[in-house]
């Protein structure tokens, strides 16, 4: 049987570094290596990319190492592969640039492609999408750095008009929750945008909802989209919500409840809209989608898409896939597998038009 040579990335220079190394440990560990000849491309925190022998690199450490003694540089145009399949978060690799960049290439690639990634990852206009479709959002306004530069004291005024606190601040374009504050006050405001204004120079505002925090896993590709049991995510008290320290540093603070405790036609209402997000963001390949259920309304507000999400053996994504009967190890193939069937179906587009002189 003749092995796939599959190219992990993982890494690169983006404030998700850690967690990318952590995703990629835990995925080159469960390929069936009968079919599929890794390829391991780590990119140190310069932007330098690294190729890596497997046994040089997969060891018992939970992190995947960037590079070892025997690595050698490569230049992300010179990978000689069947599929990459992109381990990595943040800037660059998940907003669609590393996405244009196999496109060129002509390679096929595990995930959205560029103009989904580039949507999801702007957390605006993904709601804005998300609302053109009548899928329910929490209001928000959108301040750009120039506005906060030049008049701090009115952008302040003009959202403590429209919004009662708490509010929710967010960088536009991060992921892992990086630069995420939750608002209490007008002096929070402040200091919540200041850190905001530190990660993106467009930042979300967004009024704080008293609500649960659901989410789905979907994959496949647009004729085909399938959609995971709900999960939920169950915050302990002492967090004031689901942040980037709860999330990675202190896994004692949270529970995962999968499935959801829903009834039948929640579940059915959440998976629906998953799949209908998907749909209107053109999100191939896999994806989580995360949604609040407000407690008071029992509304369920889409909150945000991520197209490259964690994939380690306690993260969401893969969980909830095991619980609706497709295990770890499957669900690796099967995204190579949608990878490569995608790419085929481009690859018969006509790209290029031919004029024939008369």
């Amino acid at each position: 049987m003749t092995k796939e040579r599959i190219a992990f990335i993982y890494g690169g220079r983006t404030g998700e570094h850690e967690i990318s190394k952590l995703t990629a440990r835990s995925v080159v560990g469960h390929i069936d290596k009968d079919l599929i000849e890794p390829l391991l491309v780590g990119i140190d925190e310069e932007g330098q990319a690294w190729l890596n022998q497997y046994d040089d690199i997969v060891t018992d450490n939970p992190a995947l190492a960037i590079r070892s003694e025997h690595s050698q540089p490569i230049d992300l145009n010179e990978i000689d592969c069947e599929c990459v399949f992109p381990v990595i978060h943040g800037t660059y690799y998940e907003d669609g640039c590393l996405q244009g960049l196999l496109e060129l290439k002509s390679v096929p690639y595990v995930g959205a492609g560029v103009v989904a990634s580039s949507v999801a990852m702007d957390k605006e206009l993904a709601k804005r999408i998300a609302a053109s479709f009548d899928i329910p959002i929490v209001p928000f306004q959108t301040i750009y750095w120039h506005m906060w530069r030049d008049a701090a004291a009115k952008v302040i005024d003009n959202l403590c008009a429209e919004f009662s606190f708490p509010v929710m601040v967010k960088p536009a374009r991060t992921g892992s929750s990086v630069g995420i504050s939750k608002a209490h006050s007008r002096d929070d405001l402040k200091q919540a945008l200041h850190n905001a204004f530190s990660f993106d120079d467009k930042v979300l505002v967004e009024k704080a909802v008293d609500a649960r925090e659901i989410e789905c896993a979907v994959k496949g590709n647009m004729d085909n989209l399938q959609v995971s049991v709900p999960g939920e995510i169950i915050i302990h008290n002492k967090y004031d919500f689901y942040d980037y320290h709860a999330k990675y540093h202190d896994p004692d603070s949270l529970q995962l409840q999968i499935p959801a405790k829903l009834d039948d036609d929640k579940t059915k209402q959440v998976r629906k809209l998953a799949k209908a997000i998907c749909q209107a963001l053109n999100c191939e390949g896999l994806a989580r989608v995360d949604f609040l259920l407000c407690n008071e309304t029992g509304t369920f507000y889409f909150n945000e898409l991520n197209t490259l999400p964690g994939f380690t053996t306690m993260s969401m994504y893969p969980l909830l896939w095991d619980a609706t009967g497709t295990p770890y190890s499957k669900l690796i193939n099967e995204l190579i597998g949608f990878a490569k069937q995608r790419f085929q179906r481009q690859s018969q587009l006509q790209r290029v038009y031919h004029h024939e002189s008369k």
